[in-house]
């Protein structure tokens, strides 16, 4: 404003007749504005001054991972001076990489899930985990690049996404017993009995199934999924697709499809039941 002409008396007249409002020391807005997300962390930026930036839950919803925060979020330099602030204020020695995201200045998505982490439960960061992955917005070996960075600084959080990314089944794997414990008790809930389990099977017994619902159907619970290399995974392709030519529908889900959509992994295998299955053989 100062650079605009308007003068510290013009500006506090102004508020007087009702015409501004001054909703924090260093800002004003026009009277009766709408109030915004966006209004809400601009005016915090502002509050916070030079090199202030969105960070933890603002930079999340900024990223499309989590709704707009009640409390803005914003993260300054840690020579900064001390105030009271209707914001969350965070400080650190050193600058993180920033991005924009429309008018705001905002942590780069690794460093926003990996602050993020810290200061929100376990639900929470699985999801904003889950969007950041499926928006491609990071990648598992990103995050675990940027963890391993922060960590040697002690930086808060680095172990509460480590935790997060294990119970996604994104990184070190998940045993296979665990997993196929977990599918067999979605099973059973479900009403399913499996024919057999570890079923060994291929011309020359050379391919394990995990479970066999029927004759004709199989399901493998996959917990390699999301960290696999591509030959890994070239190769757990090709044999199922030899398993698939012996005349078996084979199913496969992660550890993610189990703990997370298991209705639809219900629901798909009884489909595969109905179409594939002895029954819909023996009617036909």
């Amino acid at each position: 404003m100062r650079a605009l002409g308007v003068s510290a008396a013009v500006e506090k007249a102004r508020v007087a007749r009702g015409e501004w409002e001054r909703p924090a020391v260093r800002v004003v807005r026009l009277a009766g504005s709408r109030e915004t997300p966006e209004q809400r962390l601009m005016m915090a930026l502002i509050e916070a001054g030079p090199g202030a930036v969105a960070s933890h839950q603002s930079a999340a919803w900024l990223w499309a991972l989590l709704p707009a925060p009640d409390r803005p979020a914003v993260t300054v330099p840690s020579v900064a001076p001390a105030r009271q602030c209707h914001f969350d204020l965070h400080r650190l020695k050193v600058t993180p990489a920033i991005s924009t995201r429309g008018d705001f200045p905002v942590t780069n998505p690794l460093r926003t899930v990996v602050d993020l982490a810290g200061v929100v439960g376990s639900d929470t960061l699985d999801e904003a985990v889950d969007r950041a992955v499926a928006k491609k917005l990071v990648t598992v070996e990103g995050l675990e690049a940027e963890m391993s960075r922060l960590a040697v600084r002690g930086r808060k959080g680095v172990g509460a996404l480590r935790r997060s990314l294990r119970r996604r089944g994104l990184v070190e794997g998940v045993s296979p017993s665990v997993l196929e414990a977990r599918f067999h008790r979605l099973l059973q809930t479900a009403g399913i009995v499996p024919l057999s389990v570890e079923v060994v099977t291929g011309p020359q017994g050379e391919f394990r199934l995990d479970t066999q619902i029927d004759p004709h159907v199989a399901v493998e619970a996959d917990g390699q999924a999301f960290h696999s290399t591509p030959e890994q995974k070239g190769r757990d392709e090709r044999r199922r697709n030899q398993i698939r030519t012996e005349g078996m529908f084979l199913l496969v889900y992660t550890w993610w499809d189990v703990i997370r959509d298991g209705r639809r992994v219900i629901a798909e295998i009884h489909r595969a039941l109905f179409v594939h299955g002895q029954r819909s053989t023996t009617s036909a």
